[in-house]
């Protein structure tokens, strides 16, 4: 009799999965069979466990605490991390917290917030909105180091990311210094290999106006982070970025005597 129910619940299972081996009980969040067969299977053989406890474990195939949906990781709550640490700051000085960035002797900047600090227009030239940024660069901050991710075609810890955007959705541009932009710069923005090629153009722009460029093989993060610790060596420096990343690295590997401000 036990045998039969198991099989009855084993059947209804598989006919609600169709092709898929797993139940959809919610948005991201489902149902391994096999591992809930295998826990009544437990219970069953050995008797050592309560149903409480056996069933206390996740049923679905991933770890839903670490995991949003297959293959894709939950997304780390940066803003509440950055949120803290600008409260602890203003309530240890006023002056800890600014609005605006104070003059430096040499800036390092994150290329990734770069690219999305400045409006495009259409009809303007790749090559023209190149130069547009490294004017911008030498105006703001003067020759300065900039570094920006790499978009290589093998695989990137920014993988996870593009996943839970959408990555691939929009077209790949086929472009040059002399073709018009049109369309919209999210979209063009959203695919890799079409980011790789306005760096490009940026990188070589940048360089003509006395800028240090690096492009990391990957994300960027940590060059960023080096790069302003080797330079504090020999000159008064500031980090320019928006990812929060950049602070908890920069409290990893600047010194105790280094004077590097992030911003």
């Amino acid at each position: 009799m036990r045998h039969h129910q198991f099989s009855a619940m084993d059947k209804t299972l598989n006919a609600n999965t169709k092709d898929d081996s797993t139940i959809k009980v919610a948005q991201y969040r489902t149902i391994d069979p096999a591992l809930l067969f295998h826990r009544f299977l437990i219970l069953s053989k050995t008797g050592q466990f309560s149903l409480e406890d056996v069933m206390s474990h996740e049923l679905c195939s991933f770890p839903a605490v670490l995991f949003e949906g297959k293959e894709i990781l939950r997304k780390a709550n940066k803003p509440q991390l950055a949120q803290a640490v600008t409260e602890f700051s203003s309530k240890k000085s006023n002056k800890t917290v600014l609005d605006s960035i104070p003059p430096t002797e040499h800036y390092v900047l994150d290329g990734g917030s770069l690219v999305h600090c400045l409006a495009w227009k259409k009809g303007d030239s790749y090559g023209a909105i190149a130069q547009s940024y490294a004017g911008f660069t030498i105006c703001h901050y003067g020759t300065a180091t900039v570094i920006f991710d790499g978009y290589s075609e093998g695989p990137s810890i920014k993988d996870n990311k593009h996943q839970r955007r959408g990555e691939n959705t929009d077209p790949i541009v086929n472009f040059n210094a002399e073709t018009e932009f049109v369309g919209r710069k999210d979209d063009f923005l959203s695919r890799s290999c079409n980011k790789q090629g306005l760096i490009n153009l940026m990188t070589e722009e940048l360089e003509k106006k006395g800028c240090t460029v690096v492009n990391a093989l990957g994300d960027a993060d940590v060059d960023i982070v080096k790069a302003a610790v080797k330079a504090i060596e020999h000159q008064p420096t500031t980090s320019i970025g928006e990812d929060t990343d950049l602070l908890i690295l920069l409290l990893y590997y600047a010194g105790t005597n280094n004077k590097v401000q992030s911003y």
